[in-house]
This record gives structure tokens, C-alpha cells and sequence, in this order.
């Protein structure tokens, strides 16, 4: 038996693996893009008036309730949110403080930047 002989039969074993999993990924792929142009293309014809007015509303209204909705879903709890707050300030009250006093600062910063902005836009309109 010769020693190299096994390690190109790994290889190239391995070579046929990732190959066949890129052949069924590209097939899963085609099929989807087929789906989706199927889907898209389809053309179903409304005839009714106040039903085609329902799907123009619906359309409209859709993305705004979802977006609304997931908004609701990530925005996190404000109690929630002062416990944590208030177990990390028990926790390490030195390093709360430092965090609280760059914050503090940051916002001081902004505060002055809108300042400014303000002002120059003041100045521009006289």
C-alpha cells in the first residue's frame, strides 16, 4: 500500500461531496427562480370594481401595519430595560458611572451640533 494513495482518495472524495452539494444547491436555486417568475408573471384579472379598490388598499395599507407591527415586536420593554439597568449599575456602580458620564458627554455634543445647525439655518434665512 502506498502511503499517499488514501489521502487522494479522501480528497477527491471530498471534492465529489462539495460538488454534488453545489450541483443540488444550483438546482434548488434554478427551481426557486423558476417559482418566482412563475408567481410574479401570473396575471389574475379583477373585473369588480370595489374589490379591485379592497386589493389597492390592502397593498397600501400591508407594509405599513407589518412594518408597525415587527417595530413592536424588537422595540425593547422600557422596565425591562431600567432593571437591567439598575442590576448592571448594582453590579459594577464604577464602570455604570463611567459609561453614564460618556453618554452625558455625547449628548452634550450632539446638543451643541444642533445648536449650530440651528443658528446657521437662523443666519441663512435673514
Amino acid at each position: 500500500s502506498v502511503p499517499g494513495r488514501h489521502a487522494r482518495r479522501k480528497s477527491s472524495s471530498r471534492r465529489n461531496r462539495s460538488g454534488v452539494m453545489l450541483e443540488t444547491l444550483r438546482r434548488i436555486s434554478e427551481a426557486h427562480e423558476r417559482l418566482k417568475h412563475r408567481i410574479h408573471n401570473t396575471r389574475i384579472p379583477i373585473r369588480n370594481k370595489r374589490a379591485l379598490f379592497l386589493v389597492k388598499c390592502f397593498y397600501a395599507v400591508a407594509p405599513v401595519v407589518s412594518g408597525y407591527w415587527i417595530m413592536q415586536q424588537v422595540q425593547p420593554d422600557p422596565k425591562e430595560m431600567e432593571d437591567k439597568l439598575r442590576a448592571l449599575e448594582a453590579r459594577d456602580p464604577e464602570r455604570f458611572a463611567e459609561a453614564r458620564r460618556a453618554a452625558e458627554a455625547n449628548r452634550r455634543q450632539l446638543q451643541e451640533v444642533l445648536q449650530q445647525a440651528e443658528r446657521a439655518a437662523a443666519a441663512a434665512r435673514s
